[in-house]
């Protein structure tokens, strides 16, 4: 074969090559589309979710029937009445055919601290602003016409997001949790916090308290995409 023949052949390789990166380009971005438009659908959500899903070539992934990741973002999701901004979802080892499934998903929001504000006033009947410091919550308000301070930490506990105190002064005189009033204690110990509406096998897992709220994680295994 001849210079000539050489560089066609490269060139014709180059073309086709170029074009099944095309097709696979198209495909991805196709399917991306689609899974935007479901998750506004299906969810509650505050702008435009996006969808980016990993590995390459997408084609083949989908011949081989599962999507090597899938990675979600929201600005904002409502679950079952509870605000979450900055929402993160990553699932691994996704099925492209029915049932569609996951084998790993993990979850990520922050609980705002103006619905955390409100829990606390819902549960506890106090009229209390709240703010973050650190790694705790504090709730500042008053009670029986005295100033109340007090320190919240949120936890989870088998699965569920709970808000506990972690110390209490009253009038600037610093009061053990114990000592409290019974009704008072019920009112700042283990406020919950609903977050009904997740996937089915996706559990709470971990909380952290960060400068906009409670940031919360969730995950699960073999985690069902759609409702039966």
């Amino acid at each position: 074969m001849g210079a000539r023949g050489v560089v066609v052949g490269v060139v014709g390789i180059g073309v086709l090559v170029g074009g099944l990166l095309v097709v696979d380009r198209y495909a991805e971005a196709e399917v991306e589309r689609a899974a935007v438009d479901q998750l506004a659908a299906g969810l509650e959500v505050t702008g435009t979710p996006t969808v980016d899903l990993g590995g390459f070539p997408f084609l083949t992934q989908l011949l081989a029937g599962s999507v090597d990741e899938v990675v979600a973002h929201a600005d904002g999701v409502v679950l079952e009445g509870t605000h979450l901004v900055d929402v993160d979802a990553t699932a691994t080892g996704v099925t492209t055919s029915e049932p569609y499934t996951a084998s790993r998903v993990r979850l990520t929001g922050t609980v705002p601290t103006a619905s955390l504000e409100q829990l606390v006033r819902d549960h506890s009947e106090v009229d209390a602003a709240l703010a973050t410091d650190g790694a705790e919550l504090v709730a500042s308000g008053s009670v029986l016409g005295l100033e109340l301070s007090a320190r919240l930490a949120p936890a989870v506990a088998e699965g569920a997001l709970h808000v506990g105190v972690t110390a209490v002064s009253i009038g600037g005189v610093s009061v053990d949790v114990a000592d409290l009033p019974g009704r008072l204690e019920d009112r700042l110990s283990g406020i919950p916090v609903p977050l009904e509406g997740l996937p089915e096998g996706v559990v709470l897992s971990d909380v952290q308290v960060v400068p906009e709220g409670a940031r919360i994680t969730a995950v699960g295994r073999d985690v069902a995409l759609q409702a039966p």
